[in-house]
């Protein structure tokens, strides 16, 4: 009643309505820090709230994780506002590669060979490296072009092979290839040659001739006259056998060559222009009105008469080393330039060379001599069957003028009888015929001369039999070499192949 008022009391309640959460930001993003990194800087990371300055903020750094040559480590970062809300967690992961050793492979030798050699096929050897697997390798010659280009005479070239894996370390090696120039041709002519009037022939110096002036100059050089044979036994070629005829074609070499029968001693003496030295039809056929009357039925003998007149028409031919086997390739009239398109092989038997080796040396000088030992019978311990075959070696092995070269190698690689490619050369696809007889995926790959990638091509569906058609779909130039790889579970092989020049 007296109206006193009493002091006010107030409660207020303060409170926050929060129900979003804190955001993690951060400029850095997770990404491949490629090879070797010199350091490692962890990631920022920044947080925004629509209320709280204050922020529960913690980052997990994972570590190194390790797998082979490989690394990451990832950095997770979490908030939380005073209410409770978390944010989502952000990740950053960084990845790197340690890899400081260079690739290996195989380097190969250095190369000397001939001119009269068949050119090596340079294959781009596959090197390996510890952390990309295998890698191709790249060719680089000194000469600038391209890696089985044919190589130039009385050069020396060098060839670089080069390595590169993914971090860039680098593996070199380098080897030279020397072409020495090519001997000289010999020119020799068959029995078969001789045995009709031939037109032209060719000398080692290019210049022409033909057969009956070969026989010619032989029968003048040797005085008129030459003796086959030895001691008793004894075959006499006279000059009137050559061109006693003014007709050339009615000389009685012609009728006596080529010949043929068995190769064998000579009985006695025996010439043509004396029938009664053989009517026995040794070495001469006596059949009197027949085509074959006065042909050579020893061989041996016809033989050893062509031989007689490919020593004239090539002097250098005596000085030929022989060897139970040697290649020749074919020359043009003149030239010392091998066509390596035609090689020959040819074989004398390794008991000519021996008795050769042990009575002066094996060549075609003591060939000559010992035929005509055989042809006496003055020597049997070597056959007259195989004295007449080194002689016909002779005399088909030079035919027309050719060169000596190396007797090819073939390189045969375990694997290579599991697939066959063709056609070689192709134009614009090729076909790779699997032979191999286990299961396997197959990859192929094809790859220029320098080893770049041109292709590839995985076939997981793989039997025996089966046709894998390889498109080319590629500019490429005419004629050039391509390297095709080949997979499987087993290992691989390499084969090189050539575009067609259409």
């Amino acid at each position: 009643s007296c109206g006193n008022p009493a002091t006010p009391l107030s409660i207020t309640y303060t409170w926050k309505v929060d129900i979003l959460a804190p955001v993690i930001s951060s400029q850095n993003q997770s990404g491949d820090l490629g090879c070797n990194p010199t350091a490692i800087v962890a990631p920022t990371f920044g947080y925004t709230d629509n209320c709280d300055t204050n922020l529960q903020v913690s980052v997990n750094d994972g570590g190194v994780i390790t797998d082979g040559c490989f690394r990451s480590q990832t950095w997770t970062a979490n908030v939380t506002d005073s209410c409770g809300n978390p944010a989502t967690p952000l990740s950053i992961t960084y990845t790197w590669k340690v890899d400081t050793d260079a690739p290996v492979f195989s380097c190969p030798r250095d190369y000397t060979l001939s001119a009269c050699d068949q050119q090596p096929i340079l294959v781009l050897p596959i090197a390996t490296d510890n952390c990309d697997g295998e890698i191709i390798v790249t060719a680089v010659r000194s000469d600038e072009l391209a890696l089985n280009d044919p190589f130039p005479v009385d050069q020396t070239v060098t060839i670089t092979y080069t390595a590169v894996d993914a971090c860039e370390n680098t593996a070199t090696c380098s080897f030279t290839v020397y072409v020495a120039p090519c001997g000289k041709p010999h020119c020799t002519y068959t029995q078969g040659y001789y045995g009709e009037l031939n037109g032209s022939a060719c000398t080692p110096d290019g210049q022409p001739t033909y057969d009956h002036q070969i026989m010619i100059n032989a029968i003048n050089a040797a005085g008129g006259q030459f003796v086959f044979g030895g001691g008793v036994n004894t075959f006499l070629l006279d000059d009137s056998d050559i061109y006693g005829n003014p007709t050339p074609s009615q000389n009685n070499i012609f009728v006596m060559m080529p010949g043929g029968g068995t190769p064998r001693a000579l009985k006695q003496f025996s010439t043509y222009q004396q029938i009664s030295t053989w009517m026995d039809s040794d070495p001469l056929t006596y059949k009197p009105g027949k085509n074959n009357h006065g042909s050579i039925n020893n061989n041996l003998l016809s033989q050893t008469i062509a031989l007689f007149f490919n020593r004239s028409v090539d002097p250098h031919l005596d000085d030929f080393e022989l060897s139970t086997t040697f290649a020749t390739a074919g020359v043009d009239c003149g030239s010392s330039i091998p066509d390596m398109n035609d090689i020959q092989m040819f074989s004398i038997s390794p008991n000519v060379i021996n008795y050769l080796n042990d009575n002066g040396g094996a060549t075609v000088g003591n060939l000559f001599v010992l035929a005509n030992l055989v042809l006496g019978g003055e020597v049997t311990s070597v056959s007259a069957s195989e004295v007449n075959g080194a002689v016909d070696a002779i005399n088909r092995g030079f035919d027309e003028c050719r060169i000596q070269v190396t007797v090819p190698i073939a390189v045969e690689i375990v694997t290579q009888r599991d697939f066959t490619i063709y056609p070689v050369p192709f134009i614009s696809k090729f076909t790779v015929l699997y032979n191999f007889d286990y299961e396997s995926p197959v990859d192929i790959q094809v790859f220029d001369i320098r080893g770049n990638l041109l292709l590839s091509k995985t076939d997981k569906d793989a039997y025996k039999g089966k046709e894998m058609v390889i498109e080319f779909p590629l500019t490429y130039q005419k004629g050039q070499v391509f390297f095709v790889r080949i997979q499987t579970n087993k290992g691989h092989i390499i084969k090189n192949i050539v575009s067609s020049t259409n």
